[in-house]
């Protein structure tokens, strides 16, 4: 049993690297242009390796300094070392790694979502055609969060439950007057030439 609950904690880090990975590219949250008759519409916003503009933006109109990545490593480190603890599943510092990666992944995800509640506080004023939106990227961080914290569960393994003994139980009782035999079931008492002055049982 407790190899099944060990390897499903494996498969559980692997989806976690695959998730973090794939959402690390995809869009945490920006704001949207409504599209119009004379405009086609415009995203902006943050994945974790910098920002995105949807249609990009021409040379001349581009920000001067773009932002860079500001949580692709730190989801690029909760992996890997969540990936370490999937390869090394049955060693110690395979389930530490695990247990680690799974804080780096929920700490980065967590800073993600306080940096866009710092970028864009508030609601977008109406009339103005424009609307927050939380992107695929984040649902798919939450969901890699966790898987990695259910597999550094799960690859500890559970506590195997004592074995209940089988069969007839033998219980000996020291004193002047052997009240169970060792064999468990009453024996009739030999009495030996000599023994005249030992009791018989």
């Amino acid at each position: 049993m407790t190899g099944r609950v060990v390897l499903v904690g494996v498969v559980l880090l692997w989806c976690g690297v695959v998730l973090t990975v794939v959402g690390s590219f995809l869009p945490l949250y920006g704001v949207a242009m409504a599209p119009t008759p004379e405009f086609e519409g415009y995203r902006f916003g943050l994945t974790s390796w910098g920002d995105f503009h949807e249609p990009p933006l021409p040379a001349e109109a581009a920000p001067g300094v773009p932002r860079t990545a500001e949580y692709g490593y730190g989801l690029l480190a909760g992996a890997a070392l969540a990936g370490f603890g999937a390869v090394r599943a049955r060693h110690v510092s395979g389930r530490a790694g695990a247990v680690a990666g799974a804080g780096v992944l929920a700490g980065t995800v967590w800073a993600a979502w306080q940096g866009s509640l710092l970028l864009y506080p508030g609601d977008v004023p109406e009339g103005t055609g424009m609307e927050k939106f939380v992107g695929p990227g984040v649902w798919l961080l939450a969901a890699a969060c966790a898987c990695t914290a259910v597999g550094a569960f799960l690859v500890h393994g559970l506590p195997r439950r004592a074995s209940k003994p089988e069969g007839p139980s033998v219980i000996r009782v020291d004193d002047d007057h052997d009240a169970t035999p060792p064999f468990g079931f009453p024996a009739p008492a030999v009495r030996l030439p000599g023994d005249e002055g030992h009791p018989s049982g």
